[in-house]
């Protein structure tokens, strides 16, 4: 497979991707993302978005990174060309500033669950008509058939996005 491929879903958009670690696996799926969604090649990295987004586990992060990038565009007509990220895992104390999961904290009578925490920067521009050519809109990317795992060769995923 290349950097991802994309599969039949009934009315929606299946999308599967590789990744060396982690990291490169959601930058991979931003650029699957944005690649379905425009001509890639004629988006500059004029201006770039810094954001945090937090999850309970690997996949609950991917959807609400990919939810802040489909963001940028919907609300702020921003297309990213490019995106690096780099993620803190819930489970590796050296990487977390936050209890482990054995330890962790009450509110009330209620225990906070670990987050796993990651730090994007994504770089492109906003979106001109005259100079951007929009391919498949994609509104949401949902947790129906989200699946992250770790491989021999390193990550792979698959998400189904709402076309």
């Amino acid at each position: 497979m290349t950097r991802y491929e994309v599969f039949d879903h009934t009315a929606d958009l299946g999308i599967l991707f590789e990744g060396r670690d982690l990291a490169d696996l959601f930058e991979t799926a931003a650029f699957a993302v944005f690649d379905l969604m425009t001509e890639l090649p004629a988006v500059e990295e004029r201006r770039t978005h810094r954001f945090i987004v937090t999850g309970g586990d690997r996949e609950d992060l991917l959807v609400n990174f990919l939810r802040e990038l489909l963001y940028l565009f919907n609300g702020r007509g921003f297309l990213v060309r490019r995106c690096a990220v780099r993620i803190d895992d819930a489970g590796e104390p050296e990487t977390r500033s936050r209890p482990a999961p054995s330890e962790a904290v009450s509110v009330g009578s209620e225990p906070v669950p670990p987050q796993w925490r990651l730090e994007a920067e994504a770089a492109g521009e906003p979106f001109a008509p005259d100079r951007h050519r929009m391919k498949t809109e994609i509104k949401a990317v949902t947790y129906h058939g989200l699946e992250i795992r770790e491989t021999t060769a390193g990550w792979w995923g698959r998400i189904v996005c709402d076309v």
